[in-house]
């Protein structure tokens, strides 16, 4: 760590690794960022821009009052071109350290976030909670935590969350601090099976991000110690893979699921795509749970092209997985669900995130009956923002 950083307890975390999976550092007082591309097209750019700071291919101090205009600029590069461009933060004096350069695109984020660090030192992050519930009888079957800032006056969704983390290099602090805190805040939302037929009792849905536990064994004793102190049982716990198909290394998505399962737990797959790909994901991983992408249904439902999300959901089925239907937000999608055998579903026409999780049954609307057609609002809670959310076990 670089003196351009402060940080108050930079100690091992409590995963074991000497890393920060406790603290995360906080930015110091800086005067700009230096920047310096190796695209053979956007050094010349830069040069343009922001005169008279050397020659092509020479670091480029940009002044604090200069950053929206290069913010401008990076966004309209091309993702190979970002990628060749990096930066690091200039202090006041004047001087920057180059081996804590970035791509430019995060260093700029991270400048635009400085509450994060606080954010994450005081744990200032509270969950919100959706229903997934039984597609015909609107039972509870779990609710899935969303994470949500509590700082006064910064309402971001996950989504904005997440990326805030990457920028602070602080992805491994953020999964970490979420789940122990969804499961300490949601040990209400749980249940044991109940007397009745059909009846599975409530369980709490978790996100993960596969690419922060490098040893199973020890990265989730933190989070299996959380559900101990809060008295939630481990078969009540489904952990939701997010961003699944993007992780390159499935031999070791393999070992973290294999470890959640040890501890009777129950997985899912987040977002399943479409395709060949997909059957193959599934197949490789066997999940208790898939949420399929809900594009793909949207678009089975607006244009009558219903082979795709049909096939999967039938291949899912025969492997006696259960498919969760995402992003419920008409009638029709409903509808369409139901008359394919889709057990579970979720989503603003059934319920909106709230404060407190769901436990008592939601009172579905009737097939083929019109009621909720296309009144559950653009801002769809289980879209790209609310990447920390929940599925349901057999």
């Amino acid at each position: 760590m670089d003196d351009s950083t402060t940080c108050r307890s930079f100690t091992a975390g409590a995963c074991g690794h000497a890393c920060r999976c406790q603290c995360v550092c906080e930015a110091a007082t800086f005067s700009g960022i230096a920047v310096r591309s190796s695209s053979p097209t956007v050094g010349p750019v830069l040069q343009q821009v922001f005169p008279g700071r050397g020659a092509d291919g020479d670091v480029i101090i940009v002044t604090e009052q200069e950053l929206p205009g290069l913010k401008a600029l990076v966004e309209g590069f091309t993702a190979m071109d970002q990628r060749a461009t990096r930066a690091a933060i200039v202090r006041p004096d004047g001087t920057f350290d180059p081996w804590s350069a970035g791509p430019v695109e995060m260093v700029l984020r991270r400048i635009e976030t400085p509450w994060f660090p606080a954010m994450m030192n005081a744990q200032q992050v509270r969950f919100d909670f959706q229903p997934i519930v039984d597609a015909e009888t609107g039972r509870v079957h779990g609710n899935e935590a969303l994470v949500r800032s509590a700082m006064p006056g910064l309402d971001l969704n996950p989504g904005e969350l997440i990326e805030a983390a990457r920028a602070h290099d602080a992805i491994l602090t953020f999964d970490q601090v979420c789940r122990t805190m969804a499961i300490r805040s949601g040990a209400s939302a749980v249940s044991d099976d109940g007397d009745e037929p059909g009846d599975t009792g409530r369980r709490l849905f978790i996100n993960f991000m596969p690419l922060t536990i490098y040893d199973p064994a020890v990265c989730l004793r933190t989070t299996f110690a959380a559900a101990a102190a809060v008295g939630i049982a481990s078969d009540r716990l489904v952990f939701e893979v997010v961003e699944s198909e993007a992780f390159p290394d499935i031999e070791h998505l393999k070992k973290i699921l294999a470890a959640y399962r040890e501890r009777g737990t129950k997985v899912a797959l987040d977002d399943v795509g479409s395709g060949n790909t997909a059957v193959k994901f599934i197949d490789d991983l066997m999940p208790d749970y898939v949420k399929l992408d809900r594009e793909i249904l949207q678009r089975a439902v607006a244009t009558g092209g219903t082979a795709m999300y049909t096939g999967l959901t039938r291949h899912c089925l025969e492997h006696e997985i259960t498919v969760i239907a995402e992003g419920i937000e008409t009638q029709a999608e409903l509808d369409f669900c139901r008359s394919i055998g889709v057990e579970l579903v979720q989503g603003y026409l059934i319920q909106r995130p709230a404060a407190e999780p769901l436990i008592e049954a939601v009172s579905m609307p009737v097939t083929g009956s019109g009621a909720g057609e296309g009144d559950a609002g653009e801002d769809e809670g289980e879209g790209e923002g609310d990447r920390f959310r929940l599925p349901r076990a057999a």
